[in-house]
């Protein structure tokens, strides 16, 4: 290609895409840079890239909104690539023309790129292509300081994941590719998970900002949090659920749930920077492991070794004390809840009455627990049985997927139902939460706002209550977890055995 080529036919073909782009998804910029526009183009050859901007709306918008926003902008932009490639025919059909830069307003505020390039968007020089005006620097670049590194890098990772998702040709062909590796998720996404949620107390250990495990616990706890918000983040959920060693079969990570991380990375990062986190109690750098074995010694005292607890009133004595709030802090959630995939960190929990309790949405009619501790406190735990509750009578294949399981031909060695609450009175089905209506008193009501979302077990079920950092929060001693707690699901007397086992995991290094 050579300073020949129609460069005013490029530019107008991008102009009027500009426009589409501002009419249908509402950009709030779309500006040329690069070699196209420097000294008129006279750089623009043969293998040069149309290097673009284009600026998300400036209107508060969610991980799954900004996600969808970028799917909308990839259907508009194989549109031009298709025009683009109408007037460069001698490019590689197989490559995209256009490469895509797509900041959030704070990212330009705040001077934020993909790669790091220092004044990217406040020294260089753009043409908008809405007005055909040629300025230094984008509107507002440079006018907002951020010190907090690892909020930086989580929206620089979105920024990055963005330009690869957009980055195909006019057949549509290229971007990110389908994840299916050995790792639970991506590596990349793992380790900036952990950098976005990492603690902000300078005390918290060194080097736990890009531990790939903290990553993938956070990303589970977050769609396990979300999954009734959006189908999105359930559908993800249960994908990563499986990947982490759920029963069930899924395919790759498709590249718009690969973006859909980055957009939830993206959304921790901006949580860092949001106001009011002063008002959250902080553990000022206190592991978790620490925290969970005073906590432990008090609910537990003198406890060493195994000891069962079976009485009602002792049982809601000792949990009240081990989970008592708080329990959420501003740089940790301490207390978690493990079932081989099936971890996540504990909130809160209630005594309603008797031996039934709730904790976060779960109900659970507690039947005995059993303190562990084997000496070293980043070791404890406690064991937890429920028994199972009455079904809600909203879902007629209940009985049989109960029955299924009983006899070993089911999936799990245990079932569960999640149901809606309405006003603390009406249960509606999952399926009418989520869509947030349903038919009360023969009366279609817009329940939204109003319902609390429950999760009963309808068997028999236990799991394990420890620190967040315990030695037992490792994939690689999941299906170990899995095969002792289901045994003792049978009825099978496992406690020693799995005693026996954690007292063998090694403290975990971050």
């Amino acid at each position: 290609m050579t300073n020949d080529q129609p460069i005013s036919d490029i530019r107008r073909r991008a102009a009027a895409w500009a426009t589409a782009v501002a009419k249908e998804i509402g950009a709030s910029g779309v500006y040329l840079f690069g070699s196209l526009i420097y000294r008129g183009g006279a750089q623009f050859g043969q293998g040069s890239d149309i290097d673009l901007v284009v600026c998300f709306p400036k209107k508060a918008m969610d991980d799954v909104a900004r996600r969808n926003w970028i799917e909308n902008l990839l259907g508009l932009k194989v549109r031009l690539e298709a025009e683009l490639a109408a007037i460069l025919v001698s490019a590689d059909p197989n490559k995209p023309l256009c490469s895509v830069v797509v900041p959030l307003p704070l990212d330009v505020e705040a001077d934020i790129h993909k790669d790091g390039a220092r004044g990217f968007f406040k020294e260089n020089v753009f043409l908008n292509l809405l007005d055909s005006k040629e300025v230094k620097g984008l509107p507002g670049a440079g006018s907002r300081e951020i010190k907090d590194r690892l909020a930086m890098e989580g929206m620089r990772f979105a920024q990055k994941k963005r330009n690869e998702f957009l980055a195909v040709n006019s057949e549509g062909v290229g971007g990110l590719a389908p994840y299916q590796g050995a790792d639970p998720a991506p590596k990349d996404v793992m380790r900036n998970a952990a950098m976005a949620a990492h603690p902000r107390d300078p005390k918290a250990d060194p080097g736990a900002e890009y531990d790939t495990q903290a990553g993938l616990d956070f990303l589970s706890n977050h769609l396990y949090r979300e999954r009734a918000g959006d189908p999105a983040l359930r559908d993800l959920h249960d994908w990563l659920s499986v990947r982490r060693g759920a029963r069930g079969a899924v395919g790759p990570l498709t590249p718009r749930d690969h973006l859909l991380f980055a957009e939830i990375i993206c959304g921790a990062a901006l949580g860092r920077l949001s106001q009011g986190a002063e008002e959250v109690p902080s553990l000022h750098g206190k592991h978790s492991t620490i925290w969970f074995n005073e906590r432990f010694a008090q609910a537990f005292p003198g406890v060493r070794g195994v000891q069962w607890f079976e009485d009602a009133e002792n049982i809601k004595t000792r949990l009240g004390k081990l989970l008592e709030q708080p329990l959420v802090y501003a740089d940790s959630e301490p207390a978690w809840w493990f079932r081989g995939s099936s971890n996540m960190s504990i909130r809160a929990l209630r005594h309603i009455r008797d031996r039934l309790y709730q904790m976060d949405e779960a109900e659970l009619l507690v039947r005995r627990i059993a303190a562990v501790h084997s000496g070293q406190y980043y070791r404890d735990f406690v064991y937890v049985e429920v028994e199972g509750m009455p079904p809600v009578a909203l879902y007629p294949s209940t009985e049989q997927r109960i029955a299924e399981e009983r006899s070993g031909q089911g999936i799990f060695g245990y079932y569960w139902e999640e149901y809606g609450l309405v006003d603390g009175i009406d249960v509606v089905t999952r399926a009418q939460y989520d869509d947030g209506a349903a038919e009360i008193d023969g009366r279609l009501q817009d329940i939204r706002g109003r319902t609390e979302l429950r999760l009963r077990y309808v068997t028999p079920y236990n799991f394990i209550v420890a620190a967040n950092g315990s030695s037992i929060n490792t994939s690689d001693f999941d299906e170990v977890l899995v095969e002792k707690l289901d045994a003792m699901l049978r009825g099978e007397d496992r406690i020693e055995e799995l005693f026996k086992a954690v007292s063998k995991l090694p403290k975990r290094h971050h």
